[in-house]
């Protein structure tokens, strides 16, 4: 029986979370930004995972069933696989395609070839004349020096690059190679054997996963100031497009007879405000992908580097739950006023496990009310909420409390957002000189349109709790006047 030892297992089990938890992050960082980079990576990431598996000596002996002996090509064309993925990622994260096309259009077809010629040799087989011999040295004398020589060549090329992207790449990817190659050498006798009896050739190929997915975080997080960089210029397309809207209403105006006028200033301003709504989506979404994943995936990070694996599983979770809820509204003008409490406690609770449990919250509902019925615009509670925590919760030393009010009264319905921090007048005086808050300017706009468009009203207020007298703290009240439409 194979001896199974301590090291081996500790590295493989860090080994298969890491990925896990990176084919994770991967994907639904894709679904909201549908950038390929992140969907090549999570596929090399569930190959690789795939072989991790397959090389853990605990569960061999079922595998050698499953895998080994029904398919011997297993174990070097998902080797194969996961290597094309990893170059389909690499040249798009150096952005090959702006510097190389031709090479990039080159390259991309050689791992789509790759991947071509894994499926067949997983298909073939079957076949009586084809023997696991073939196999080792289709991998061993064909396979790996093409690839480590267009390897090196990538990285040769990227260094001439002005893509700051070519540090991560290059770091993981020297890492990785080296302590890969080694352990692949010594486990074919190529070198001489120097490393102790307690650690397995194998244990260098976990050590490069691992080292090369902390270097990618990295890359990551650069990847996501890129979108925070990305929310900028939405902003700036924002000023621009109304610039040029207001510019075409004043010329159209001016060129329309008498009669028909006022009608024409009324389309035109429509046509304005539906452009502007539109281009705050899209910074209001920009902003949550930037700041929110950003900080998220730090915690992710922190989580992994302290070892603490299902917490991080768990953060996750709730954290690509909250993105789905954040997709699934991002198209409609409307929700309901249910689902609204419901993703801003989701926020809340992700809120909370970052920040270890340093303030409590209560979402307190009047028993009597169906909040389904109430229509609502999707995140508009959100910034009052991300206010309340980051300028009024997070300066207060113990006993952080944020309470979440909803009940009828005469005037309509109240929505309560009441924290115990330093207070609303105390907040902007600590803000730097010239700051303003996009985050409720947008909220301003976006109620200002909904109440034109959709012909119910919603106001709010601010409230500064030391003005009257009470304790320190701040409410938001939000109200919705009897005038709405009801869902039925």
């Amino acid at each position: 029986m194979v001896e199974i030892k301590l090291i081996s297992i500790i590295l493989w089990s860090v080994t298969a979370s890491l990925l896990m938890i990176f084919i994770l992050i991967s994907s639904s960082i894709y679904r909201v930004n549908k950038d390929k980079i992140f969907i090549y990576y999570a596929f090399y990431c569930f190959f690789l995972s795939a072989y991790v598996i397959y090389k853990f000596d605990f569960y061999q002996p079922y595998l050698d069933w499953i895998i080994e002996r029904r398919n011997p090509a297993f174990g070097y064309m998902v080797q194969v696989t996961y290597h094309a993925f990893y170059m389909m990622f690499g040249i798009r994260f150096l952005e090959f395609h702006s510097y190389y096309p031709k090479i990039f259009k080159y390259l991309n077809l050689y791992s789509q070839v790759l991947i071509g010629i894994s499926i067949f040799g997983i298909l073939v087989h079957f076949l009586p004349f084809i023997s696991r011999q073939i196999y080792s040295i289709f991998f061993l004398y064909i396979f790996l020096p093409i690839h480590l020589s267009l390897a090196f060549f990538i990285i040769i090329k990227s260094l001439k690059t002005k893509a700051f992207a070519r540090y991560f790449f290059t770091t993981g990817s020297f890492l990785y190679m080296a302590l890969s190659m080694y352990a692949l050498f010594i486990s074919l006798k190529v070198v001489n054997n120097p490393i102790p009896n307690w650690v397995d050739p194998i244990d260098f190929f976990y050590a490069a996963i691992i080292l090369e997915c902390l270097v990618f975080s990295y890359g990551l997080s650069y990847r996501i100031r890129l979108l925070h960089n990305q929310r900028l210029t939405f902003q700036k397309e924002l000023e621009i497009a109304q610039q040029k809207m207001q510019e075409k209403l004043k010329e159209e105006i001016n060129l329309q007879q008498k009669e028909n006028l006022i009608l024409l200033e009324q389309k035109q301003k429509q046509e304005l405000i539906t452009k502007v709504a539109f281009l705050q989506q899209k910074v209001l979404r920009s902003q949550i992908n930037s700041h929110f994943i950003f900080n998220v995936l730090n915690s992710i990070k922190l989580f992994i580097l302290e070892n603490d694996a299902p917490k991080a599983s768990l953060y996750l979770g709730k954290f690509a739950r909250f993105i789905r809820e954040v997709l699934d509204n991002s198209i409609n003008d409307l929700t309901n006023l249910s689902d609204e409490l419901k993703t801003i406690e989701l926020y809340l609770n992700i809120e909370q496990m970052r920040f270890n449990d340093i303030f409590n919250y209560k979402i307190d509902i009047q028993e009597d009310l169906n909040l389904i019925r109430y229509p609502f615009p999707p995140l508009l509670l959100q910034p009052f909420v991300e206010n309340a925590l980051w300028h009024g919760l997070m300066q207060v030393e113990k006993d952080a409390r944020l309470i979440i009010r909803v009940y009828a009264d005469t005037g309509g319905l109240i929505i309560e957002i009441d924290d115990n921090g330093i207070g609303y007048n105390k907040s902007i005086s600590t803000k730097k000189e010239g700051h303003q808050s996009l985050g409720l300017k947008i909220v301003q706009e976006r109620i200002e349109h909904y109440n034109q468009s959709q012909q119910f009203e919603i106001n709010y207020t601010i409230t500064d709790k030391s003005d009257t007298g009470n304790n320190n703290g701040t409410i938001v009240r939000i109200i919705l006047r009897d005038t709405i439409p009801i869902f039925v």
